[in-house]
């Protein structure tokens, strides 16, 4: 673990308060009520949204990682919502996102095995901040610095199927080297063993990534994330992961090297999922 010494600022952020819709429906028989609630169920479990810890089903939330807890040694170094504000109402054309398995294979590899740049899921996008949606046409992958155990994701939603993430395992580090002014966007995604869960019930944890820059630490941000019900593991039978936790570092004007590491609350050994990203606009 990295014990990140000193004065920290603590970051906080306005949330915008976003308006709920209620919709209501006059039925008129009780069949026709049956049937329209199972079309409307059927219709929410393809949404990236879930009812509200009261169960309310008409006020909707985001299943993006919460984030609980920002400290930073430079002001404004790590940024993050604390809430989902919904903001993104989707524009002319789709977000994509470029993985590794895209970027740095031929216009014929990528046919034969039918790769192609997909749609950043919605539960991403709406984890960024606000300033950078307004014109974002992409996330271009960024290579980190040396050699990474990768691993495959396995979903029955296209946008998550076949994206390939870099293994980050408890006491270790992966460095990304960047070239500044730009804004690293970071998605990372929690692992959930069988073992861990079956003693977690609850399917939940509170992991924190640490992030050192140059050598000197940067800050650290929490998220509390639940298990996925979409996201699985290729090769790791019975394993899931969680819902993703995003945030993004302000590289600085020059060259500079940037080094994640992690922790979690529960006594597991269970590694998480890291990937980076630059944002293109159009």
């Amino acid at each position: 673990m990295i014990r990140l010494p000193g004065k920290f600022f603590i970051e906080r952020w306005d949330v915008e308060n976003t308006s709920r819709r209620e919709a209501g429906y006059g039925l008129i028989l009780p069949v026709a009520a049956a049937v329209l609630f199972s079309l409307w169920a059927g219709c929410s479990a393809n949404r990236e949204k879930e009812v509200d810890p009261a169960g309310n089903p008409a006020a909707t939330v985001a299943r993006g990682a919460k984030t609980v807890a920002v400290k930073t040694a430079r002001a404004g170094a790590l940024v993050s919502k604390l809430i989902a504000t919904n903001t993104y109402r989707g524009g002319k054309r789709a977000v994509t996102w470029t993985g590794e398995r895209t970027a740095d294979g031929t216009t014929a590899t990528l046919e034969r095995l039918g790769l192609r740049e997909g749609p950043v899921p919605l539960v991403v996008l709406e984890r960024l901040p606000d300033h950078l949606l307004e014109s974002l046409s992409s996330l271009e992958f960024v290579s980190p610095a040396g050699a990474t155990d990768k691993v495959v994701l396995s979903s029955p939603d296209s946008r998550w199927e076949g994206e390939i993430f870099h293994r980050l395992d408890w006491e270790r580090s992966i460095e990304v080297e960047m070239t500044g002014p730009e804004e690293l966007i970071v998605v990372s995604l929690a692992c959930f063993s069988p073992r861990e869960t079956r003693r977690n019930e609850a399917g939940s944890t509170t992991y924190t990534i640490y992030v050192r820059e140059d050598q000197e630490p940067l800050g650290e941000i929490s998220f509390q994330a639940v298990a996925s019900d979409i996201l699985y593991l290729y090769g790791y039978q019975g394993w899931s992961a969680g819902w993703p936790g995003v945030f993004v570092v302000q590289v600085l004007e020059g060259r500079h090297t940037y080094r994640f590491s992690f922790d979690r609350e529960s006594q597991t050994n269970d590694p998480m999922l890291i990937c980076f990203f630059v944002p293109r606009y159009n």
